[in-house]
């Protein structure tokens, strides 16, 4: 957690409400593997990590509540019980979450928030998820609502569901509030059981790789795909694509258009990636859970097809690379970050090469984010 965030959003309350308020980090996220895969209700295997959104709170005293984002240079002032929702703003991850506590709760008091964030925003990170489990655990627990954490994950999917009219699973929530220091997260989207991996190679790091490509396309194409893999469910007799294997798809081959085949073939195969990939961990099997990534990395590239010229300029880049075991494009697609699993002594040299050679092949830089995996959303003061 970024200290000197905490400090600076602190002051910022302080001088604007003249009150002291409770704080909360909520963290982004990374997902080794299992992409797409959530909305199937399938498995994934996320983390959270060191990075992400800091709230304050505090009761208002005026008949209005008080929105302050520290990152946008914004006030804004709203009635609690009434929040409007822009799709094309921000303040819809804020104002959607509001709305979902409203209804579970009921009459809210107008409070004061105040936001921070050292999250990268549109890189994959997962910023809008921690975004929502700020405000919803925040606000249960200042108010306390006495809501479960897996509700909580629910408002946020909800949010992004009903509110913003994206297709999206579950996953980024609930890693960032199950979220255990030195873990990862083997969760079942379907039922959301789940079971913690332990990390236990400190000769192993994760470093991020940030194209700073813009995902214009991401939203229509998430949900394009979403409703494809649902087309194929129900074709199959099945609820979700989970209950799918690759013997009983091909039954179904002729009645499947070639990229609904190609996308359902995709989502299972990476179900049994990810699976294969907890095992390898266990065992200790490093390097076999570096080429599942690859596999991925080609899965999500030539049937998904979500990746984009820059993701897999990076990806093929490490290729005759031995410091590297690992990497492919992480989060929706069409830009954002990959995930290197790069040996720990190595990230610094690694990671001033491919800047170099990226800025060569482009003409503009790329982001490194080393990241640690994190325990999930807490109160902090």
């Amino acid at each position: 957690m970024n200290l000197r965030l905490k400090d600076q959003l602190y002051s910022v309350f302080r001088s604007h409400f003249g009150t002291e308020p409770v704080m909360f980090f909520s963290p982004g996220r990374i997902n080794l593997i299992g992409e797409h895969t959530d909305y199937n209700q399938g498995y994934v295997m996320p983390a959270a990590i060191d990075r992400g959104i800091i709230l304050c709170i505090g009761y208002s005293f005026v008949s209005d509540s008080t929105l302050i984002s520290a990152e946008f240079d914004q006030r804004i002032s709203f009635d609690i019980n009434r929040p409007e929702i822009n799709p094309s703003n921000w303040t819809a991850y804020v104002m959607g979450v509001i709305k979902e506590l409203k209804h579970r709760a009921g009459h809210l008091p107008q409070l004061n928030l105040v936001l921070g964030s050292d999250l990268p925003m549109g890189s994959g990170l997962s910023s809008s998820a921690a975004l929502e489990n700020a405000v919803s655990f925040g606000m249960n627990k200042f108010l306390d609502l006495g809501l479960e954490r897996a509700e909580l994950a629910r408002i946020g999917q909800a949010t992004e569901n009903d509110h913003l009219g994206l297709e999206s699973g579950i996953m980024d929530q609930f890693a960032g509030l199950f979220g255990r220091e030195d873990h990862l997260l083997l969760l079942d989207c379907g039922s959301l059981n789940h079971e913690y991996i332990r990390w236990d190679n400190d000769d192993l790091g994760f470093l991020l790789i940030d194209t700073k490509v813009s995902r214009r396309l991401a939203h229509s194409a998430y949900n394009d795909r979403k409703q494809s893999c649902s087309r194929v469910a129900a074709t199959c007799g099945m609820d979700s694509l989970r209950g799918l294997d690759l013997e009983r798809l091909l039954g179904f081959k002729d009645k499947l258009s070639e990229e609904d085949f190609r996308l359902a073939k995709y989502v299972i195969e990476e179900n049994e990636r990810v699976l294969m990939a907890a095992h390898s961990i266990r065992k200790g099997n490093f390097r076999q859970v570096g080429l599942l990534m690859k596999e991925t990395h080609s899965g999500l590239r030539n049937d998904y097809r979500v990746s984009c010229e820059e993701l897999d300029f990076l990806v093929e880049n490490t290729e005759e690379n031995d410091s590297v075991l690992g990497a492919r494009m992480m989060g929706g697609g069409f830009g954002g970050c990959t995930i290197n699993l790069v040996k720990t002594n190595s990230i610094e040299d690694f990671g001033h090469r491919m800047s170099t050679l990226y800025n060569a092949r482009f003409g503009k830089n790329c982001k490194l984010h080393s990241v640690n995996l994190s325990s999930g959303v807490c109160q902090i003061l």
